[in-house]
């Protein structure tokens, strides 16, 4: 990709795949400058009777490492979503997805959100790099968050700001059949920033994308990308390989990641509310896992041939998913 070539326009709108075990979700993450993270998933599922129940999970860790959960869960005739399917409500949890932003609001009496993401650059991964009938875009990488806060504690709403990322993923399939592990990586830096996705099948194939922003542009982009991953991640149980190492390398990239900070992890299925999640349990057959954590980096990336490496450090945000033990 040519620096500051744009791909086409992304469609961050629901699909509502079908499939008695299609899915779809919005992820969104961000570090603000008050020290919070913000993790927040919007799920529709066909999984137990009917379909296209909502469930809506996200957490609040505090610059201490205190941790407040917000959550929902929704048959599809107590949710609703807007006619241009742009709009999900969820109870007290909203992300709205017009005007080319991403607002969450969850109000909650222990956590109360109003976070507006730039949905500024997004982008789909080249053409062949995920698996067939398995479909997933960055609507926003490294791009501004504000708005406000208010957990339990507090007086008073915490106006902030930060960079955050949005990804959308969908798939009339059951998901662990096309895909059992997934690492989001972004540097959290508006400037130049960079994602890091990596996506492993069933069959152990291993598929990478690395891509470089600034100013809501692509500006590089590559597929090419050997990973090497060493040690273990602490406090993770071992079933879960979350590698507390991973070493870049390819013609253009290089460096080090280093996972240290566990921000959050969860069974995914224990954080839905029942009566939701026993019809989900007893018809899934996976055993899905979710952490969040701090990535500090000491990368380099070459831009373009011929010009100097741009060195790149400092700390991220890295999650990740399984969808059963590996």
């Amino acid at each position: 990709m040519e620096p500051g070539e744009r791909r086409e326009s992304l469609d961050p709108a629901a699909r509502l795949p079908g499939g008695k075990q299609g899915s779809e979700y919005w992820d969104l993450v961000a570090k603000l400058e008050s020290g919070h993270f913000v993790f927040a998933r919007f799920l529709l599922t066909n999984v137990g009777p009917g379909n296209h129940s909502a469930v809506v999970l996200g957490h609040v860790i505090t610059p201490d490492g205190e941790q407040h959960a917000f959550r929902n869960g929704r048959r599809r005739s107590r949710w609703q979503l807007s006619d241009d399917r742009l709009e999900l409500d969820v109870n007290k949890c909203h992300l709205d997805l017009h005007d080319g932003s991403a607002l969450l609001v969850v109000r909650k009496s222990s956590v109360q959100l109003s976070l507006r993401f730039d949905l500024a650059g997004g982008a789909r991964p080249p053409p062949g790099l995920l698996p067939d009938r398995y479909a997933a875009e960055t609507l926003a990488a490294n791009a501004p968050v504000q708005g406000t806060l208010k957990l339990a504690d507090m007086a008073a709403p915490l106006e902030t700001r930060g960079t955050g990322a949005v990804t959308h993923s969908w798939t009339s399939e059951p998901e662990e059949e096309l895909v059992v592990r997934r690492l989001d990586f972004f540097t959290l830096t508006p400037e130049l920033g960079l994602q890091l996705s990596e996506f492993r099948t069933p069959e152990g194939d291993v598929r990478r994308w690395l891509r470089a922003t600034r100013a809501g542009h692509t500006v590089f982009e590559s597929s090419a990308i050997e990973l090497d991953a060493s040690g273990h991640l602490a406090d993770t149980p071992r079933r879960y390989p979350a590698e507390a190492k991973l070493r870049l390398g390819g013609k253009a990239a290089g460096g080090e990641l280093t996972l240290d900070r566990l921000l959050h992890q969860q069974d995914p299925l224990e954080a839905i509310p029942q009566p939701l999640r026993s019809l989900i349990r007893w018809s899934l057959s996976q055993q899905p896992y979710q952490l969040w954590t701090t990535a500090s980096y000491d990368l380099w990336l070459q831009l373009a041939p011929g010009e100097a490496p741009t060195p790149l450090r400092g700390e991220g945000l890295a999650a990740i998913s399984f969808l059963r033990p590996q």
